[in-house]
């Protein structure tokens, strides 16, 4: 069983950043996640159950816009399990829950809408599949500021300072301090070490047991590093 240590943090905290999944030199979702026969199929089953309240063109009618600059930043580093389950428990209004394969077809389409490239295969409904995709640019996630819920992996580490995260990657915002799944923690063995020390705060009593291991740390970010809320193991070995 993968480690886990929660902290207890007594701030009620509104959470709508995404979360981390798998960082590597080119970005999954930028190889094709989809095909383009099934983002034609999207079309049609999101012609017929979506486009009423997101508009014809996606911008937004009487629901959020799934196309363009706002809808990218709001979704920027969350996976496609993660949309994917948004998508599924919530739409479409007032009807009834629609076949997976629907689901995963509508969103082959969305993601063309927004000019990520298809791909040989098709994208399908199981987690370990979506959890691998991460909704991000061309270079990557949005940078993280200030006061956001942030997830950072790297080695764990400390000094006489405290502890922090050594070879670590970029935080990078994240959706919830729910515990990450096993599928997208296995996605982020796949985040190659980065080159900078993030300091982690309001560690817990037993994070000693973690030392030198392969961590994933979330938390809120702030310019002295991160204010620690979970940390869980990514890999027993930081080699």
């Amino acid at each position: 069983m993968r480690g886990t240590v929660f902290f207890a943090c007594g701030l009620a905290i509104a959470l709508t950043s995404a979360s981390a999944a798998a960082q590597g030199e080119a970005w999954p979702i930028w190889t094709g996640a989809f095909s383009a026969t099934q983002a034609g199929r999207g079309k049609a089953s999101y012609d017929l159950f979506c486009a009423s309240c997101h508009a014809e063109d996606l911008a937004g009618q009487n629901a959020p816009a799934l196309k363009g600059d706002r809808f990218l930043s709001i979704w920027d580093a969350a996976t496609l399990r993660e949309f994917y389950r948004k998508v599924s428990t919530t739409m479409p209004r007032a009807q009834a829950r629609l076949d997976d394969a629907v689901y995963v077809d509508v969103i082959a389409y969305v993601l063309q809408q927004n000019g990520f490239p298809t791909g040989p295969r098709e994208l399908t409904v199981q987690a370990d599949v979506l959890g691998r995709f991460q909704i991000v640019g061309a270079n990557g996630p949005l940078a993280a500021e200030n006061g956001q819920l942030v997830s950072a992996v790297g080695c764990l580490a400390r000094d006489a300072g405290g502890w922090m995260l050594t070879r670590a990657s970029t935080p990078v915002r994240s959706r919830s301090l729910e515990q990450t799944a096993a599928e997208e923690l296995k996605a982020l063995e796949a985040v190659p070490a980065g080159s900078s020390t993030v300091r982690l705060m309001a560690i817990a009593p037993g994070t000693e047991k973690h030392e030198g291991q392969r961590m994933e740390a979330k938390g809120l970010l702030s310019s002295a590093g991160i204010a620690a809320m979970s940390l869980q193991m990514v890999a027993s070995t930081c080699s």
